[in-house]
């Protein structure tokens, strides 16, 4: 249930790969918020590999009822104001989908330590209506970051990163009953599509890492 990009490896699973490369930002037992938690995939990995308390946060009411390995919070994160301390918020392709992110950052300062993003870049702001999805530049992430009192320790950004999630996706999409082809799942197939056929009118998209801290 992972919902996110993989990432090619010879010893793990690709979606596991793309969480398990974070695991130097994230420190043994600490607390972490998972920001758009989804199906729970990541927090379940963190959780596992690293001993970490993880809470979970989701808009969603299908994956506030699935998770059940560890609490989750069913809220809208522009809206949320954490009460209880975090060593870490991470934010796993959900930052995009936020619109008021920098007064979301700030509300965040007394209670969470560090932040830890892996979500989309570009050389220049862009919005996709039908995700629902803000593109950040780099200057913005910083700014964001900055106004609400976090400094940049560690970022990088990632070229290909489509590959081999697409390929996963595609293939047991396709063998799905139309019937099942609707909500979350017709969203996955439009990306899919859309990687198919119209990804070249994106050119610039990137995926960038961002490890910031108090």
């Amino acid at each position: 249930m992972h919902y996110h990009y993989a990432v090619y490896s010879e010893v793990n699973d690709p979606f596991d790969q793309a969480i398990i490369d974070l695991f130097p930002f994230i420190k043994n037992k600490s607390k972490v918020l998972d920001c758009g938690c989804g199906w729970g995939g990541p927090g379940k990995l963190i959780q596992k590999e690293l001993d970490c308390e993880v809470t979970g946060i989701t808009i969603s009411k299908a994956q506030y009822e699935y998770v059940q390995d560890f609490k989750v919070i069913h809220e809208d994160l522009e809206t949320f104001t954490p009460d209880k301390k975090y060593d870490m918020a991470m934010f796993i392709e959900s930052y995009t989908h936020l619109q008021n992110s920098s007064d979301m950052l700030k509300k965040f300062y007394n209670n969470v330590d560090n932040i830890l993003i892996k979500d989309f870049t570009a050389s220049y702001e862009e919005e996709i209506p039908e995700w629902k999805m803000r593109i950040r530049t780099k200057p913005v992430f910083i700014q964001e970051l900055k106004d609400a009192g976090y400094q940049i320790k560690e970022y990088y950004e990632i070229k290909n990163f489509f590959q081999p999630a697409i390929d996963f996706w595609m293939q047991n999409l396709i063998e799905l009953n139309p019937v099942y082809i609707t909500g979350h799942i017709k969203e996955l197939l439009d990306l899919c599509c859309w990687y198919k056929y119209e990804k070249n009118k994106t050119p610039g998209l990137k995926q960038c890492v961002i490890y910031a801290t108090k």
